[in-house]
């Protein structure tokens, strides 16, 4: 899980104070970039979520906190949904505030509703349903889906590819702003938030949902997640936006044509018969048959309405119309043309006739005979033949739509009926046919509100639609022919004439038996889910209890190698120790040898002083015999040199005590227990262990700055420091210093270990802290001080920085925090002990 702390100082000005390297895989921008002023957080944040920039930017009067969802815009212009937790404070100035983030990306949260995909029939409710179904968290990450929602996600091949991802990984940002703006909704406390929005499908197909979002909540009424039911009402909108275009094109073509035909209807009654005949086809093809030889007259107009030059076509009927008949037309037009001539005077006829192109276009022939024989025979007629192409055309067009129409109210599962003003049905489907279980016939012009349980409540619904234009979700219940009541949920609108004048309701009724179930079958469902989840927490303590089992077994065996490190480190630094040992027990057993000479003298003087005070001297002067004692054996001086012995030994004495302190505090097996302690003792303390390593070979300088008392594991930090010496050492080859520096840097403190030694090669440096690795012959060295003490650094929530160049020296720098963060249960424990 990816997660970000930043501190910001919003008044006077915003600036960025402080932000974790995370942030570059979280947002893709370095950190140098906030804290340059390069980049502005609180730009990255989506325009939809300004109500939570403006939250955060705020100037605190007081201190504040909280946790909010909000959209970051990445540096490859994606988006990220995040959690954030902020707190906000004043600082001293009477301007100034300051506010801490902590941002983590919300498909890497924890999710609390991925159980609800862990029973049979729920998987088989999400794998079947033509609806799209799905589930999130309060992060707004999916934790369900059914599967018809990949049809609309890119990438995604199975519903449970959606699992762990946010609608901006899956979806085109237009559409996840949409899907997000609806969801902050429900996470603000709506109940239900609704809204037809568009989808586009993975091929690019656009189309609609009616898309319902509800809150998920617990028991103490707080929202978990939300689910959303979407259904998809494209063939609807398509059907409505397709019989809109079709309505507009014919009504604006059937219109032309009518204006057109009306003007030609109207100069053939203000003309002569056979010259208004003629007029009437002005646009149009005119032909003028002899009968008695079958030859003809065509104006140029006929000739170009078939593509061809004006005279083209000849004077022969056979080549000007005979021919060109489509071959559906051939067998019967000519015919019926010439006995509708010879019996009634005139025809009006429609067929097909072929263009130079090849195709065919209709036309509406109409002939008349303008002169006959004596007996009564035509012998000429005249007439026009009309382009039908286009209104064919229109027709089959609005037949068409007329039927995919049909077709798709026939195809709906839900009753569909159409009611006039009166509140009698004008038309139905088939399904509401075998709802109410009556026949199409006697359904139309019956009262709508017959069918109905409630026929008042239908009523005022119906009254309703009139009132307001349209009702939703009105719950009504229809009682079919067999005595079964079926409740449904009412939809409807009023539909209008082309002059907008009202000319009843059409009317929708979704059964929502099955949804009924399924919402029973989801409480079945969520009770059982609550007895996984108690059956699951119980099987989480469990293995709870077994992880931290391990954990303590693990930190048992990290004890136990850092023990062995600490007891390998003292094998080695045990002859010197032993030397440095050895030198002030050498010379305090050297001085006790000539103080038992120097008691010796003095208890010869004291013995002549007791013979004197016993009465037992046979000399003549008894004080004068004690007297040349004394200086025979040098009183004086043994009084002097005593003392100084004595200081001496105590002097080696007191070291020997030190050293075997200082290793006795060092190889000690203790726990990880975190304190207050003085780095600067400690140092100085490992430093007096490793001495005889080093004072043969360099000098050791100290800059040291001052340190506040550092909570650590100071057994652990002294094991660092002790690596970190020893490596110094044996890094000089001859003759060489070894520097010292300390000090304190905002919340966290240094100590840095330079050495003149021999360096370390580029290649080698990469390596160091990897664990075995070593560049010491085979026997002078484990390869694990480096990485166990790399290890101890991190466990601080420290780092530890090397520099090296080859045949100059090396700097190994270790940063600790002044106040370490105490990671696991087991320093927990050891905290509130210690």
């Amino acid at each position: 899980m990816i997660e970000v702390h930043l501190r910001l100082q919003l008044a006077p000005h915003p600036e960025m104070l402080s932000v974790s390297d995370s942030i570059q895989a979280l947002l893709g921008y370095e950190p140098s970039h906030f804290i340059g002023g390069q980049v502005c957080l609180f730009e990255r944040i989506h325009l939809d979520d300004t109500d939570i920039a403006q939250l955060l930017t705020a100037p605190a009067a007081s201190v504040s906190s909280g946790v909010v969802n909000l959209r970051l815009r990445q540096s490859n212009g994606r988006i990220r949904c995040v959690r954030c937790e902020y707190s906000k404070w004043p600082t001293t100035d009477a301007e100034g505030s300051l506010l801490d983030l902590r941002l983590q990306d919300a498909k890497g949260l924890p999710r609390t509703l991925d159980d609800a995909a862990l029973t049979l029939n729920f998987r088989a409710m999400m794998e079947n349903t033509d609806d799209f179904i799905y589930f999130k968290d309060r992060n707004h990450v999916f934790t369900g889906a059914s599967q018809s929602l990949v049809s609309l996600c890119d990438p995604a091949e199975h519903w449970t590819d959606l699992l762990g991802q946010t609608d901006y990984d899956v979806f085109p940002e237009e559409y996840a702003d949409i899907y997000y703006r609806l969801e902050k909704q429900v996470f603000a406390g709506i109940p239900v938030a609704r809204e037809v929005q568009e989808t586009r499908g993975k091929d690019g197909t656009p189309g609609w949902v009616d898309n319902r979002k509800y809150p998920i909540k617990n028991a103490d009424g707080d929202i978990l997640g939300l689910y959303g039911i979407a259904r998809d009402i494209t063939p609807l909108k398509r059907t409505e936006i397709e019989l809109l275009t079709h309505r507009n094109r014919l009504e604006d073509e059937v219109g032309a044509r009518t204006r057109a035909l009306e003007q030609a209807l109207a100069q053939i009654k203000a003309n002569e018969e056979r010259y208004d005949f003629a007029l009437q086809a002005t646009n149009d093809g005119i032909w003028d048959w002899n009968l008695q030889n079958n030859t003809s007259y065509v104006n140029p107009g006929y000739s170009q309405m078939l593509g061809y030059a004006p005279g083209e076509l000849g004077t022969d009927m056979q080549t000007q119309f005979t021919h060109l008949l489509h071959p559906d037309d051939r067998a019967h037009v000519p015919t019926q043309a010439r006995h509708l001539l010879e019996t009634v005077g005139s025809y009006d006829l429609e067929f097909r006739l072929r263009c130079k192109d090849g195709n065919y276009k209709w036309m509406l022939s109409r002939g008349k005979v303008f002169e006959r024989s004596a007996t009564g025979q035509p012998l000429r007629a005249v007439g026009t033949h009309i382009d039908l192409t286009d209104r064919k055309r229109l027709e089959d067009m609005t037949m068409a739509a007329a039927l995919y129409t049909r077709s798709l109210i026939e195809a709906s599962l839900d009753p569909l009926v159409t009611i006039s003003p009166e509140g009698k049905i004008t038309d139905v489907n088939s399904a509401t046919e075998r709802v109410t279980g009556v026949n199409r016939t006697q359904l139309i012009d019956s009262d709508f509100a017959d069918y109905f349980t409630e026929p008042e409540q239908a009523r005022l619904g119906y009254q309703k639609v009139f009132s307001d234009g349209f009702v939703t979700d009105y719950p009504l219940a229809i009682r079919s022919e067999s005595g079964q009541v079926i409740d449904v949920l009412y939809n409807a609108s009023v539909y209008r004439d082309a002059n907008a004048q009202v000319r009843g309701v059409f009317a929708a009724a979704r059964d929502i038996t099955v949804q009924k179930m399924a919402l029973e079958e989801l409480e079945q469902h969520r009770s059982h889910l609550e007895q996984l989840v108690a059956t699951r927490t119980a099987e989480l303590a469990r293995r709870l209890e077994e992880t931290t089992a391990l954990n303590q077994q693990l930190e048992a065996s990290q004890n136990q190698l850092l023990q062995s490190e600490k007891m390998a480190s003292v094998g080695q630094l045990a002859a010197g120790v032993a030397h440095e040992i050895n030198n002030p027990v050498g010379f305090v057993s050297s001085n006790l040898r000539t103080l038992g000479g120097y008691l010796q003298d003095i208890f010869a003087i004291t013995d002549a002083y007791e013979a004197l005070e016993a009465g037992g001297s046979d000399t003549c002067d008894p004080l004068a015999s004690i007297r040349q004692l004394k200086s025979e054996k040098d009183l004086g001086f043994l009084k002097s040199d005593t003392l100084q012995l004595l200081a001496e030994c105590s002097d080696g004495l007191a070291r020997v005590a030190k050293i075997v302190r200082d290793l006795k505090t060092f190889s000690r097996a203790e726990q990880a227990i975190y304190q207050w302690a003085d780095l600067h003792a400690g140092l100085d303390s490992t430093l007096n262990i490793v001495w005889n390593e080093l004072k043969y070979k360099c000098t050791v300088e100290k800059a040291y700055g001052p340190l506040p008392q550092v909570f650590c594991v100071p057994g652990q930090i002294n094991q660092v420091f002790l690596n970190l010496l020893v490596n110094a050492g044996q890094a000089i080859a001859d003759k060489g210093c070894i520097t010292l520096r300390t000090g304190q840097q905002g919340d966290q403190v240094f100590v840095a270990v330079t050495d003149s030694g021999c360096g370390i090669s580029p290649e080698n440096l990469r390596h160091i802290f990897e664990p075995f690795f070593t560049t010491k012959p085979i026997g002078q060295g484990t390869g694990l001080g480096l990485s166990l003490s790399y290890n101890i650094v991190q466990k601080h929530h420290g780092r530890i920085e090397a520099s090296s160049e080859w045949g100059k020296g090396s700097t190994f720098t270790l940063w600790l925090p002044i106040e370490a963060q105490v990671d696991g249960p087991s320093e927990a424990t050891a905290v509130s002990e210690g």
